[in-house]
């Protein structure tokens, strides 16, 4: 995962006038964790696809895109 992932995870929070702690809560991570990854933060760049999924419910993002920007690839796809 790249800083870029996280100036664009927070742009689409932003977007949707989502607080950290919000977004943090619906994908049960902490918003200084979600601060960290979204900062670029080295080391605090590992999501899970589950938590990733999470976000992408929550700020009604297409599940794969987020995956894949965050440079993984989706279980269902392999």
């Amino acid at each position: 995962m790249t800083k870029k992932f996280g100036t664009w995870l927070r742009h689409r929070r932003e977007e949707k006038h989502f607080t950290q702690r919000w977004l943090s809560q619906q994908a049960d991570i902490s918003w200084t964790y979600l601060s960290k990854v979204e900062n670029g933060v080295p080391g605090f760049s590992s999501l899970s696809e589950k938590t990733l999924r999470k976000f992408a419910v929550a700020l009604h993002a297409d599940p794969d895109e987020m995956i894949t920007r965050a440079g993984k690839i989706p279980s269902d796809v392999r």
